[in-house]
């Protein structure tokens, strides 16, 4: 059965827990985002995106926003993709521009310079900074990049420190 984890706090003694969900399936992940603490989260998508369409991942994409999903980060073959269909979602929700949801790919970094990224910079602005309690990983059918997140995820700050962009 897919789960989410929690495997840490980041930074430390902040009440933001990081949380890291492997499944098989795009369809796997709404439901589990409701066990989330607090109203809203960053969400950090990783996967090969080719396997869907961008009408799937913007409904997906709504979905996460009525979850609480403030800040979007996505990595993974065609990440542009998903990243686009966020924003596009995000129009839509909110057709005014009252709130910002920011969001963001790492199609042109490293991995483990997306995760820095996630762990040290990826903060929701207002309204979404209110109230948020977690940051979730989310691995569709990549083993390889969900242990790469939990080993970062259970060690966070021994990871920022060895990891990033200043770090050569």
């Amino acid at each position: 059965m897919t789960s989410v984890e929690k495997l840490g706090d980041y930074p430390p003694d902040s009440g933001r827990g990081l949380y890291l969900l492997e499944c098989e399936a795009f369809t796997e992940i709404v439901p589990q985002l409701r066990d989330l603490p607090g109203k809203h989260f960053v969400t950090f998508l990783v996967a090969d995106f080719t396997t869907t369409t961008l009408d799937d991942l913007t409904a997906l994409s709504h979905e996460m926003i009525r979850a609480g999903s403030g800040y979007f980060c996505a990595a993974g073959n065609d990440c542009e993709t998903a990243h686009l269909a966020f924003d596009l979602a995000c129009c839509e929700f909110d057709p005014d521009c009252t709130h910002t949801i920011l969001t963001t790919d790492h199609s042109c970094e490293s991995f483990s310079d997306a995760i820095w990224f996630v762990l040290n910079c990826a903060y929701p602005v207002d309204p979404y900074d209110q109230d948020w309690q977690a940051t979730i990983a989310i691995c569709v059918n990549d083993k390889i990049a969900a242990h790469a997140i939990r080993q970062a995820f259970e060690a966070p700050q021994e990871f920022s420190d060895n990891n990033g962009p200043d770090v050569d």
